[in-house]
């Protein structure tokens, strides 16, 4: 179907948005000034989009969060004038807002009762859309282990109030409870959802009414077999799908066109269909991409002094959403998990990876809840670097 090639533009409050990100900044700037009485907090609440990265952030939370270049608070507006005045402070807006973001973005600026127009899509596109939206469900994918977790969180505490336990060899507990009580966040952070003694997780599905689908083990895998040229990375975080995105040209520039035909015809069952469980690709690695991703935040940590919570906990595990076409079954055999050692400072045992695939699409499932066993951690001291 031939879409339209018009810009789309954003008409809000008497203005007009030719960039989502700057309509959706407004929003926020918008709500703020409808509710003089709304703390950093309440905002964070109200525009709870992504469980990964707040959408509205202080300045000190912002610059927390390094961009995929290692820039902190890169993925903020902070320029002059980009702050927005709340109780107690200023708050800044999230600017990076792929498909995964802006739409339950939209979704909320529509539960506000907010009135704008979209201005530039195409009925076919806009009708398009719909009928996509009416044919898709999903369904909720739970991962998790018999075996107790641990946390893997990254906190800087080259603030004096955290230097001065650093000096009197504060226990993991007095430190971890500093944390809490000043509302500090990560700046990388994960679990450790280790395989059980067979090798395996568990996982549950569960599809829109809360009816299971699937409950019982899956083994995680280390080699990455699948056809590359039909991989989808469209819903995954920016700095993520870059990663995948390159490695999966490199696995391209690995093969000429007269290879995928010898392999699918040796390879092609009687229906037509090919099995590419054997075709494997070396570059092609999304076990440890979440590990690249923190590595580089902690490389950037020079003249820092880092508190690492590595504590016992119960209840590790992912949690994730898949998207199905309205009329087709989950089938377990779709899913792959992928093995991984979380080895960025501390080497773990096995365990799997947040990176998910489904048939040909990649998710990043979000941390699920957890209960703290026991306190446990490690200072590392890189003032001087």
């Amino acid at each position: 179907m031939e879409q339209s090639k018009n810009k789309v533009t954003y008409h809000f409050n008497g203005v007009e948005y030719t960039m989502k990100n700057r309509f959706c900044q407004a929003v926020v700037r918008y709500y703020a000034d409808q509710h003089p009485e709304a703390k950093l907090e309440d905002l964070q609440k109200v525009f709870d989009i992504n469980k990964k990265v707040p959408m509205v952030a202080s300045r000190e939370q912002a610059l927390a969060i390094l961009d995929y270049d290692g820039k902190a608070g890169g993925d903020f507006f902070l320029g002059e004038g980009d702050d927005i005045d709340v109780r107690g402070g200023k708050v800044f807006v999230w600017k990076y807002f792929p498909k995964t973001y802006f739409d339950p973005f939209m979704a909320k600026v529509k539960e506000l009762g907010y009135e704008f127009e979209v201005v530039g899509e195409s009925e076919a596109t806009q009708s398009e859309t719909a009928n996509t939206e009416k044919k898709k469900k999903t369904v909720t994918i739970t991962i998790n282990s018999p075996k107790v977790g641990n946390l893997y969180r990254f906190f800087d505490c080259s603030d004096e109030k955290y230097v001065d336990l650093f000096d009197d060899d504060a226990d993991a507990e007095e430190v971890i409870d500093a944390l809490w009580d000043n509302d500090a966040e990560p700046f990388a952070e994960d679990v450790i959802v280790y395989l059980s003694d067979d090798e395996e997780v568990n996982v549950r599905v569960e599809d829109e009414d809360g009816e299971e689908l699937f409950d019982g083990e899956v083994s995680p895998v280390n080699e990455f077999c699948a056809d590359p040229r039909q991989l989808d990375t469209s819903l995954l975080p920016k700095d993520v799908k870059k990663i995948i995105d390159e490695d999966i040209q490199n696995e391209l520039n690995d093969w000429e066109s007269e290879d995928f035909e010898e392999y699918e015809n040796e390879h092609r069952d009687e229906d037509g269909q090919v099995d590419w469980s054997e075709f494997e690709c070396s570059s092609i690695s999304p076990g440890i991409v979440t590990d690249i991703i923190m590595s580089r935040k902690c490389n950037a940590c020079a003249g820092k002094l880092i508190f690492t919570d590595t504590s016992t906990i119960y209840g590790a595990s992912y949690d994730g959403v898949i998207e199905l076409d309205e009329d087709e079954e989950f089938d377990i055999d779709k899913l792959e998990l992928y093995i991984t050692d979380h080895d960025v400072t501390t080497c773990w045992e096995d365990c799997v990876s947040p990176m998910v695939k489904y048939g040909n699409k990649f998710y990043l499932f979000d941390i699920g809840a957890w209960d703290r066993d026991e306190a446990e951690g490690e200072w590392k001291d890189l003032r001087d670097e």
